[in-house]
């Protein structure tokens, strides 16, 4: 929309071989600290790929996710308030707390701003 706003739906398949929890689990003794459950997480680069913001956005798995589970996740970007420096949003899964699938060997989505609906 012209106010920077864009749905976006994006459909998520778990390939390895863990279960992606959906929220932190606490277990007597061993408290969670909002760590070790997946979203997927949106960073906000520059168009030589410099991060402009690393968290810019994090979306909620619908519920745990077995291997070989798909889901799909629809939800509203709002980029007005980035940077100008921000020319695109890479859309990769985040183990919160402890590492970005990408670090791990994963490909992630890279899309160029401004959104469009003919993506």
């Amino acid at each position: 929309t012209a106010d920077g706003s864009t749905t976006l739906t994006v459909s998520i398949t778990n390939d390895g071989d863990t279960l992606w929890l959906a929220e932190p689990r606490e277990e007597p003794g061993l408290p969670s600290h909002g760590r070790g459950f997946v979203r997927l997480g949106v960073q906000a680069l520059t168009s030589q790929n410099d991060m402009v913001d690393r968290d810019y956005l994090h979306v909620d798995l619908p519920h745990d996710m077995p291997p070989s589970d798909t889901a799909t996740l629809t939800f509203t970007v709002d980029t007005a308030g980035l940077p100008e420096t921000a020319e695109c949003l890479k859309l990769d899964m985040v183990d919160e707390q402890i590492a970005w699938f990408e670090d791990r060997g994963s490909t992630p989505v890279t899309l160029p701003l401004p959104l469009t609906s003919s993506r």
